[in-house]
């Protein structure tokens, strides 16, 4: 989004993957980085780019690039 690079790896729960591939919004802790993160399973599969919402203290995906039956 808006052209930066994303450099940034938040790896996911398996039992919070399926609640992300749907778009919804995953528990967790902030991490060190500027703009948008990837988000991976336990299994290294990119599953979405994902943000911080400090007001949620969650992950938000803003683009999902999975599925469950991939």
């Amino acid at each position: 989004v808006n052209g930066k690079t994303w450099y940034a790896v938040e790896r996911f729960a398996d039992d919070n993957v399926a609640r992300l591939l749907h778009g919804g919004s995953v528990p967790g802790k902030e991490i060190p980085a500027e703009g948008p993160v990837r988000a991976y399973d336990s299994d290294g599969r990119l599953l979405a780019i994902v943000s911080y919402q400090p007001d949620q203290q969650a992950w938000k995906p803003l683009k999902v690039l999975s599925s469950l039956q991939d």
